[in-house]
Parts: structure tokens; C-alpha cells; sequence
């Protein structure tokens, strides 16, 4: 049943949805970052100024590296030490 849960959810931002869940200390709301339908509803939701950004979650450095232009020497040493 909970592998259901996880498909449904990936269905959901796949097809440009938002969802609700848990953070480490609150509840969070996502979506597809490279979707600006869902972006900008999500934005809409927040009711979050344009100029304002959201996070962006990356799962490892070389995810990082696909969307981040210039990393300082030492920010990409750390995150190599962090990496699980």
C-alpha cells in the first residue's frame, strides 16, 4: 500500500500537482520545479512575491552541479565530506 502512496505522489508531480508533506519540523508544500504551471501556483498558494525564490532540494553534488553555474571551492569540498 505505501509503494501506491509514493507512485500517487510522484504521479501528482509529474503531472504538474502540488503536494503536502512533512518537513523535519513542519508540514511543506511541493511541487515540479521545472514546471512554471505548478511553480506558479504554488507561488499563488504562498501567495510568495516573484522576487522572493523558493528552495530548490538536490540529492547530491553532481545534481547540484546541473543547476548551479559557480560553487566556491571550499562549499563544494564540504559538500563532498556530507555526501551519505
Amino acid at each position: 500500500m505505501e509503494i501506491l502512496r509514493i507512485e500517487e505522489l510522484l504521479e501528482t508531480l509529474r503531472t504538474g500537482g502540488i503536494i503536502l508533506h512533512p518537513n523535519d519540523t513542519v508540514w511543506g508544500l511541493a511541487c515540479n520545479a521545472f514546471n512554471e504551471a505548478s511553480v506558479e501556483r504554488l507561488r499563488q498558494i504562498k501567495k510568495r512575491p516573484v522576487k522572493k525564490p523558493f528552495i530548490l532540494l538536490a540529492s547530491s553534488l553532481e545534481m547540484v552541479r546541473r543547476y548551479v553555474t559557480y560553487i566556491h571551492p571550499r562549499l563544494e569540498t564540504l559538500l563532498q565530506y556530507h555526501q551519505r
